[in-house]
C-alpha cells in the first residue's frame, strides 16, 4: 500500500503546485494527476493534495508523460523507466529484450529515460525514450526501430531519441523524433517526413495532433509549428527573431478543444499559448492571466476544460481568462454540465423488443429534447446495460446493438408494414481502446422523423464477475465536439453512482 505524503495545505508559503508542474490528467475518478519535473506525482481529490515520490515506489522523480488505460490503470513514464499504479502500488515495468545499453540520461540506461506511453486502439502499450522507440509484447518492451536517425548535429538531446507519439483517427501511429523528422506508421509500412524532403518546418518534431477536420499539427523544437493537409505542409507561429536556445519557435504541446480550436503552447520566450479557430490564431498571455512562463504542457479534463502546465504555475481557462491553480488556492472550473430534466427508467432484460437480448437490467437517461427533431439533444441519451454473459468484444457489442435498436425500431413501427421504411440497421464499430468502442449507426429514426439517421456511438465495457459485465453506451447524432457529449458522460457517471 502506498503512504503518499500529504502536501502543503491553504496557508503555506509555497503557493504554485511545483516549480515545472504539467496539465493535469483527470483519471476517471475524477481525480486530477499532476506531472512534475523533480517531486514527482501530485494528486488532488477535490479536497487535498498528495505527493508520490520516489520514497512511493516510482523510479524517478522526473515525470514525462502520464496515460490511464480503461481498466483505470495509470501508467507513468519517468526518466527511470515506466511504472503502472493500480490505486494501491505503483510496480516498475523494466523488461526489456536484451539490447545495448547506452547512457548519459538515466543511470540505468537511456532505453529507461522515458518521454511518453500510449495505448493504442488495439491495445498495445508504446513507449518513447532517449534511445527510440518500444512497444511491450506482453512479457517486455521490444525495439520498434524507425528508418530514420537523427544526424548528431541536429539532435538536441541524442539522435535515436523519440519525443512522442500519437494514434490518429484512421488508426496511424505518429512517432516525434529528435532531428529525424516525423515518422507515420500504418501498421505494415513507415513514411518519413522531413524539412528537406517535404516541408516540415523543424526535424526536431515534440508534439503531434490530429484536428477534427483531419489535419495533422506538428509542434516543433526550433521550427516552429507545421500543418499538414495530407498533401502539403504549412508552417505558422515562427518567431521574429531567432534565439539561440528556441529557434524559430518551441512548440512542446498541442490540443484541440471540444468547440475545434486548436491550442498551442509556447516554450519559448515570452510563453502564452496560441488559439487557432480554423481561421486565425489569437495569442493568450499575460492579459488575459497568464505569466510569462513557457507553456510545454496542455491537457483537457473529462468536461473539456482546458488546462495548462506552465515554468510558472498551473492554470485552467474559464472561457475569458486563466485561473491560476495552486496549493493555497485550488480553484476548480466551475462545473457547466447539468443533467437536471434528464428523463430516467429502468427495464428488465431482454426487453420485450429485443427478446434475444441477454438477461439482466438498464438503466437509461434521455435528454430532455430526445423525441423532439428541433432538440439539440434529439436522439441523445445513455444507458448501461449489466447483463448476465462475461465482457463483450468488438463483434458481440455489434451483435447487440444491431439486436437491440432493430428490435426498438420495430417496436417503433419502422418495417412493420408495406408503407413504412425497411427496418435496416447498419453497424460500423472499431475500438478505441482496451475497453473502449466506438461506432457509427445508420438507421430509421422511429422515434419521430421516419427518416434516415446516423447516430454516433460511445461504448465501455466492465468485467463485474466471470459471467457479468457492464456495458455503457451514449448515443447522439452530434458531432463530437458538441456540448452534449459532456452531459452523456454526466448521464452515465450518474446511472453508475446510483447503482453504486
Amino acid at each position: 500500500m502506498v503512504c503518499a505524503q500529504q502536501l502543503n495545505r491553504p496557508g503555506d508559503a509555497s503557493v504554485q503546485l511545483a516549480q515545472y508542474p504539467g496539465a493535469p490528467l483527470e483519471d476517471r475518478d475524477g481525480n486530477l494527476w499532476f506531472s512534475t519535473v523533480r517531486q514527482g506525482l501530485i494528486r488532488y481529490n477535490g479536497n487535498e493534495f498528495h505527493s508520490f515520490t520516489t520514497d512511493d515506489g516510482l523510479p524517478s522523480n522526473m515525470i514525462r508523460g502520464m496515460f490511464q488505460r480503461d481498466d483505470g490503470t495509470l501508467l507513468v513514464a519517468t526518466n527511470d523507466g515506466l511504472v503502472r499504479y493500480d490505486g494501491n502500488a505503483f510496480t516498475a515495468m523494466t523488461d526489456y529484450q536484451p539490447l545495448k545499453v547506452t547512457r548519459g540520461f538515466s543511470e540505468h540506461g537511456n532505453h529507461r529515460s522515458l518521454w511518453n506511453v500510449l495505448v493504442d486502439s488495439k491495445g498495445t502499450l508504446w513507449i518513447t525514450t532517449m534511445d527510440g522507440v518500444f512497444r511491450h509484447d506482453g512479457d517486455q518492451f521490444t525495439r520498434f526501430t524507425l528508418p530514420a536517425v537523427a544526424p548528431r548535429d541536429k539532435a538536441e538531446f541524442a539522435p535515436k531519441m523519440v519525443y512522442c507519439v500519437y494514434e490518429d483517427r484512421q488508426g496511424n501511429l505518429w512517432f516525434g523524433t529528435d532531428g529525424a523528422g516525423a515518422v507515420r506508421y500504418d501498421g505494415d509500412s513507415m513514411v518519413v517526413f522531413t524539412e528537406k524532403d517535404h516541408g516540415l518546418c523543424s526535424d526536431n518534431v515534440c508534439a503531434i495532433l490530429q484536428d477534427s477536420k483531419g489535419n495533422v499539427w506538428f509542434g516543433t523544437s526550433g521550427g516552429g509549428v507545421s500543418k499538414y493537409d495530407g498533401d502539403s505542409f504549412t508552417t505558422h507561429l515562427r518567431t521574429k527573431e531567432f534565439s539561440v536556445h528556441t529557434g524559430w519557435g518551441r512548440y512542446m504541446s498541442i490540443i484541440e478543444d471540444q468547440a475545434g480550436n486548436v491550442w498551442l503552447g509556447a516554450s519559448h520566450a515570452g510563453g502564452g499559448v496560441y488559439r487557432y479557430d480554423g481561421n486565425d490564431f489569437e495569442y493568450l498571455s499575460q492579459e488575459h492571466g497568464l505569466g510569462t512562463g513557457g507553456v510545454p504542457s496542455i491537457r483537457l479534463d473529462r468536461r473539456g476544460n482546458v488546462w495548462l502546465g506552465t515554468t510558472e504555475g498551473v492554470y485552467h481557462y474559464d472561457g475569458t481568462k486563466f485561473i491560476n491553480f495552486t496549493l493555497d488556492n485550488p480553484q476548480l472550473p466551475k462545473r457547466v454540465v447539468s443533467i437536471d430534466g434528464w428523463i430516467p427508467e429502468t427495464f428488465e432484460l431482454p426487453s420485450g423488443f429485443a427478446p434475444d437480448l441477454p438477461k439482466g437490467k438498464e438503466t437509461l437517461l434521455f435528454s430532455p429534447g430526445w423525441r423532439d427533431p428541433s432538440s439539440e439533444g434529439f436522439w441523445s441519451y445513455a444507458f448501461v446495460m449489466w447483463i448476465d454473459e462475461s465482457e463483450p468484444d468488438a463483434d458481440r457489442l455489434t451483435e447487440l446493438l444491431d439486436t437491440y435498436y432493430t428490435g426498438l425500431m420495430s417496436a417503433f413501427g419502422v418495417g412493420r408494414d408495406e408503407d413504412a421504411p425497411a427496418n435496416n440497421v447498419q453497424v460500423e464499430l472499431k475500438p478505441t481502446g482496451d475497453a473502449s468502442y466506438e461506432a457509427a449507426m445508420n438507421l430509421i429514426d422511429g422515434f419521430k422523423t421516419f427518416e434516415p439517421i446516423e447516430i454516433r456511438v460511445l461504448i465501455e465495457t466492465r468485467e463485474v464477475t466471470e459471467d457479468q459485465s457492464a456495458v455503457s453506451i451514449r448515443v447522439s447524432p452530434q458531432p463530437q465536439e458538441h456540448e452534449i457529449w459532456q452531459s452523456l458522460e454526466a448521464a452515465i457517471k450518474d446511472i453508475r453512482s446510483q447503482a453504486e
